[in-house]
């Protein structure tokens, strides 16, 4: 009987395309930063997003973003929401999907 082998993941190679990615700055002239579009998250990253449990799309966003590079995460734990929320906004935008407006608005 053949024994079924489980290929490696292609989420590197995936991750490799520039056009997968988000490229973002934290400040202007400083290093460049990248994170997977909306449809290119490692799992752990998807996971975070399936189960919100009331937790906001700005701290759901530092999480993820927290997954996918820990480098800026670590800066972006110093921003304010608002700075934080322009960050998101442009990483859906740029994934190709919509912003949600905020409730009551």
């Amino acid at each position: 009987m053949a024994v079924f082998v489980v290929s490696k993941s292609k989420i590197d190679e995936i991750l490799a395309d520039p056009e997968n990615l988000f490229e973002f700055r934290l400040k202007r002239g400083g290093p460049k930063y990248t994170i997977p579009k909306l449809g290119y998250l490692r799992r752990e990253s998807s996971r975070i997003l399936q189960n919100p449990a009331g937790v906001n799309g700005i701290e759901l966003f530092r999480r993820v973003l927290a997954v996918e590079c820990p480098d800026a995460a670590e800066i972006v734990d110093g921003f304010e929401d608002d700075q934080v929320g322009e960050l998101s906004d442009a990483w859906v935008v740029a994934s190709g999907a919509q912003v949600s407006e905020p409730e009551g608005s």
